[in-house]
């Protein structure tokens, strides 16, 4: 008994030797990096965007209908609301439920870590060359990273890139993409993908056309999956028009004067991220110009291109690039050797070093999330707007958490955006910024307004005698007792 008892420790000593010198250098810098990733991803919050999702899903579990008309304002009710991504709402309600913010919080983390974890594999060299591109890629996240269903598009961005290589998995591609196109509507962001992939793929063939025949081509086959991924994108509320959409929001005017759709700019510390990422793409393009060979390697290249030019259209669109510069970063160190196993004492030391940086991103997500646990609006606005009566104006950013805290008031405009006529968006915003309302107050019969307090059209309104009933530090809520001045 003893000697079993002897043995079984002497085994699992020998286990936990064997790991700590398998923790090399190459090991830990990957294992540190992805531990950072998640904790950059876990301190994300939440965008006004966040709330009107979850009443949306909570409406999706209530109803058992998928809203494709506008329930929420008094502006435009019952216009056409293209929801391409109820599923995300659906989820994310569903995940609020269980366990709130934090777990939302946490989800999306892992979703993003394992994300990028995907895209450091898709690389070449040693770990210690994908730790440092990942590295180099993750601040050019910060724009965008929040709890919202893009994040579950840059998530199967990844998927679709890492599946690319693994040809007896493209069979994956059509429920993928069906799964997508519900989701968000970043599903085009695959579409370019597999499009792009397959005519790298046909190039690379068709000098073999006479060796071998086109059906057993790999073009030929990664188009079939491409085909059914295509038709599995209309499986959805929206059906053709999800794609009418997407073509649509290129065109869109109205997109242009929110922050994160303008494109990058040197008087927009955001996009300084974005800048430094290309250059570093275009320096490993350069170091590596002759190695590059094969369909990955140019699918890569030319989503690089493709993607970065849709990054100097829209801030938005450089999280995609900063996914396909992680690889691509690599290439330069493609023939690069992995360390070694190393000693057990150094093994240890890169795992006490692992937890304290676990531990320390634990701290700064409690802290994080503590400072954030205020809800949207306070209590005192809440009680406010529901006291208030009439017609409600509030601004854009507004919108979101009043669907969510006060779902029994219509709202005036919200960051859904697509319900909304473009002038009613304008006007809104000029009277948040300028305070110029009578028109639109006039036009809309507003009788209550919530205001950034000391802003413009609180100022506006307090000449003109509306009086305040309620707000906070932040807002004010303010009522009109006669006719629109």
């Amino acid at each position: 008994m003893q000697a079993r008892v002897a043995l079984k420790h002497i085994a699992t000593l020998r286990f936990w030797q064997a790991a700590l010198a398998a923790l090399t250098l190459d090991r830990f810098l990957l294992l540190a990096a992805l531990v950072l990733v998640f904790v950059a991803a876990a301190i994300m919050g939440v965008q006004s965007d966040t709330w009107w999702q979850l009443r949306a899903g909570e409406m999706i579990v209530r109803t058992g209908r998928i809203p494709i008309t506008d329930p929420f304002s008094s502006t435009v009710p019952g216009g056409y609301w293209p929801n391409h991504e109820w599923l995300a709402e659906l989820l994310f309600y569903a995940g609020y439920s269980l366990g709130g913010l934090p777990l939302l919080y946490l989800v999306c983390a892992a979703l993003t870590t394992v994300a990028w974890y995907g895209m450091a594999q898709l690389g070449e060299g040693p770990w210690r060359a994908r730790a440092l591109a990942l590295l180099a890629g993750l601040p050019s996240q910060s724009v965008i990273w929040s709890v919202r269903p893009h994040m579950i598009s840059l998530a199967l961005t990844a998927a679709t890139l890492v599946l690319l290589p693994r040809r007896r998995l493209h069979w994956l591609y059509p429920p993928l993409f069906l799964l997508w196109a519900n989701a968000h509507a970043g599903v085009a962001f695959g579409g370019v993908i597999l499009v792009v992939a397959c005519l790298v793929a046909l190039v690379h063939d068709l000098p073999q056309w006479r060796a071998q025949p086109w059906h057993a081509w790999p073009s030929t086959r990664l188009a079939l999956a491409t085909l059914l991924s295509a038709l599995a994108t209309l499986i959805n509320p929206l059906g053709l028009g999800l794609w009418r959409y997407v073509l649509a929001s290129f065109g869109d005017t109205t997109r242009t004067y929110m922050s994160e759709w303008q494109p990058p700019s040197l008087d927009l510390p955001a996009s300084y991220p974005f800048f430094v990422l290309v250059g570093l793409c275009a320096v490993a393009l350069l170091a590596a110009w002759r190695s590059w060979y094969g369909p990955r390697d140019w699918t890569l290249i030319v989503l690089a291109l493709l993607f970065g030019l849709l990054g100097f259209r829209s801030i938005r669109h450089t999280a995609v690039f900063g996914l396909v510069a992680v690889p691509l970063l690599t290439r330069p160190f493609r023939g690069g050797a992995p360390m070694p196993a190393g000693q057990v004492r150094q093994g240890a030391l890169n795992a006490a070093l692992l937890l304290l940086l676990a531990g320390g991103g634990t701290l700064l997500i409690g802290r994080q999330w503590a400072s954030t646990a205020a809800p949207a609006l306070s209590g005192q606005v809440v009680a406010a707007v529901r006291r208030c009566e009439g017609v409600l104006y509030n601004t854009y950013d507004a919108g979101g958490p009043l669907i969510w805290l006060v779902p029994e008031r219509p709202v005036f405009v919200d960051n859904r955006q697509d319900p909304y006529p473009a002038a009613l968006l304008f006007a809104a915003v000029i009277a948040e910024q300028r305070g110029e309302y009578r028109e639109l107050f006039a036009a809309y019969q507003v009788r209550c307004a919530l205001a950034p307090l000391g802003g413009p059209l609180d100022t506006a309104l307090r000449r003109s005698g509306w009086r305040m009933v309620g707000g906070d530090e932040r807002f004010a809520v303010l009522a009109l007792d006669g006719t629109i001045p």
